[in-house]
């Protein structure tokens, strides 16, 4: 072959496409909250809130069972195997679900499956939740350095957590990891409930102890990984999380 004719062959023909990897979320079916509540009416599906103890607590789909995402695999067993296994919670791109339904699949079951959109998507669409009544024994806003506890053993939060109520989840427990940059914060804790929950952020909110941090306080031990924290999430647009530091503490107030 010419040098010529090779040079016209490789102006040419079209170069071969390079592959696009799938990614975690292409392998996992999604389902609409129409598809859902018809498979839940014919006794085939069951919902399953992957969000912690706390979320559930404060509302959740009618007829869901709670198994935090860091517990799925522990307690797989509890399900049923001839259902179709749904799971949700309110992540923007539904990552705990896919990552839950990914657990189940691994697990073994054949039939799982993502609620698309997740608990927003369900009550746009106008279908039944549970909510908790309020607690009339609930403890009132405490004063900045303290941590307040109803009789039921639920935080009260601090005066700077602006945020309904029932839009608010708050964790407890040791910083297992803690990245800061000057655009995103991330925090995991391994709760006193027995979740591990992680909460990402531009710009939370911090204290110790309640009182607002100074620069050294940074330099604390137990401020950081390894440390107690309390973490205050509002589920409102725009409210930034509040990371409260408790270093020393050995165990925390249950949730």
């Amino acid at each position: 072959m010419s040098f010529l004719l090779s040079l016209f062959l490789l102006q040419t023909v079209a170069p071969l496409p390079i592959p696009k990897l799938p990614s975690p979320g292409d392998a996992v079916v999604r389902v609409s909250p129409q598809e859902v509540r018809t498979a839940l009416a014919r006794n085939d599906a069951v919902l399953v809130d992957v969000r912690g103890e706390v979320a559930y607590t404060l509302q959740h789909i009618r007829g869901a069972v709670s198994i935090p995402l860091g517990l799925v695999k522990q307690r797989a067993s509890e399900l049923p195997q001839d259902k179709l296994i749904v799971a949700y919670c309110t992540c923007k791109h539904d990552e705990l679900s896919i990552q839950a339904a990914l657990d189940l699949a691994n697990a073994g079951f054949e039939r799982t499956a993502v609620l698309e959109g997740g608990y927003k998507a369900w009550t746009d669409a106008g279908f039944p939740i549970d909510v908790a009544p309020p607690d009339p024994e609930a403890a009132p806003m405490p004063p900045p350095g303290q941590v307040s506890i109803s009789s039921g053993g639920r935080i009260a939060p601090q005066t700077i957590v602006t945020c309904d109520r029932n839009q608010l989840t708050s964790y407890s427990g040791k910083v297992t990891m803690f990245r800061k940059t000057r655009s995103r914060t991330s925090i995991r804790i391994a709760t006193d409930a027995d979740t591990v929950e992680t909460v990402t952020a531009r710009a939370p909110k911090y204290l110790i102890f309640g009182e607002p941090m100074k620069a050294a306080d940074w330099k604390r031990k137990g401020v950081g990984k390894g440390g107690r924290a309390i973490v205050w999430v509002c589920r409102a647009e725009g409210v930034q999380p509040v990371i409260d530091w408790r270093p020393g503490e050995q165990d925390g107030p249950g949730l």
